[in-house]
């Protein structure tokens, strides 16, 4: 997500997180995300244990969030090992 500081990206991307991990579909998503799924936030820019914070508060299910550095994480790895059967 791109746009100027304060806008409600990182907002509505937890709000999406939130839905995925705890598998509350909304009519417009796909019936599979009415199953909980794991995600990985690829992030460089904000703080893990504030973004953390945000994304319980929203009501994501934190044990299936990885949060990850592009800088330092192997994104493609995490992403392979999160990916439903």
């Amino acid at each position: 997500l791109t746009g100027r500081e304060g806008e409600g990206k990182t907002w509505f991307a937890g709000w999406l997180t939130a839905l995925v991990t705890r598998g509350r579909g909304e009519p417009w998503l796909p019936t599979a995300a009415r199953t909980p799924r794991d995600v990985v936030w690829v992030t460089a820019e904000s703080a893990p244990a504030r973004l953390r914070e945000r994304l319980e508060a929203q009501g994501g299910d934190l044990s299936r969030i990885v949060l990850a550095d592009p800088f330092k994480d192997d994104v493609m790895r995490l992403i392979a090992e999160r990916r439903p059967g």
